[in-house]
C-alpha cells in the first residue's frame, strides 16, 4: 500500500473588501486589479491568478512612486 500526499495550493483573492474603481488609473484602489481581473477571478486557474496578483503588485509599486 502506497500513500501519496498531495499539496493543494489555493490562490486567494487579493480583495481588500474596499472596491473603488476610477476610470483613471483603471483599477481598484484597494486591490489594484482591473474590472476584468476582478469579475473573472473565479474562473481563472491558479497560474492566471498568480499572474494577476503580480501585475497588481506592480501597479501598487507604481502608484506609490507617483505619490
Amino acid at each position: 500500500l502506497v500513500l501519496k500526499r498531495f499539496l493543494v495550493i489555493v490562490v486567494k483573492s487579493p480583495c481588500k473588501s474596499f472596491l473603488l474603481i476610477r476610470s483613471k488609473p483603471g483599477f481598484c484602489l484597494g486591490c489594484k486589479r482591473s474590472i476584468a481581473e476582478i469579475s473573472n477571478w473565479s474562473i481563472k486557474d491558479d497560474k492566471e491568478k498568480i499572474s494577476i496578483i503580480e501585475k497588481a503588485q506592480k501597479r501598487e509599486i507604481l502608484s506609490l512612486k507617483k505619490t
